[in-house]
């Protein structure tokens, strides 16, 4: 675990921070982790970040699509319900509903075991037209540009 950002939300004394921004500043929390970070970053596990505000959440996507368009071998998970994928052919095991969302027109194939399967379909920033797919066990997602796979109920 690596602890970073400014504590003027969480506001625990007791945590040693790895990095402590000042809450003075231009820019937010996540986009000074994301810019500590390198191509060799694999990996990237986020949790809180939107202090529950949906212009923070927003801005949270914006973010890690940036990131993901600069390390294109980064795969970012957002708690346990969002995935943002790289560009590229990714196989994906998933018995679920889910919605993909991309910030940048997007050129998507999906075929396996799932729904609603497409080849080679062009979709603008937050296009309805893949929300709401089913996969049942393995599937191929091939994308242009970063895409969050999200599944499970996020917001009430």
């Amino acid at each position: 675990d690596f602890i970073i950002g400014d504590n003027d939300s969480f506001k625990q004394s007791d945590l040693d921070f790895n990095v402590l921004f000042s809450s003075q500043k231009d820019f937010s929390d996540l986009k000074g982790a994301l810019e500590i970070l390198s191509e060799k970053q694999k990996y990237i596990y986020l949790s809180g970040f939107s202090g529950g505000r949906l212009d923070h959440f927003m801005c949270v996507f914006g973010e890690c699509f940036e990131h993901l368009n600069r390390f294109k071998n980064s795969i970012i998970y957002l708690n346990n319900s969002i995935t943002i994928l790289p560009q590229g052919t990714h196989t994906l095991e998933l018995n679920a509903e889910f919605s993909l969302i991309c910030f940048d027109s997007n050129i998507i194939s999906l075929s396996g075991n799932i729904l609603y399967p497409c080849e080679g379909i062009t979709v603008y920033p937050a296009s309805s037209r893949l929300l709401s797919n089913e996969a049942n066990g393995k599937f191929s997602l091939t994308c242009s540009a970063p895409i969050a796979l999200i599944k499970d109920k996020y917001c009430d």
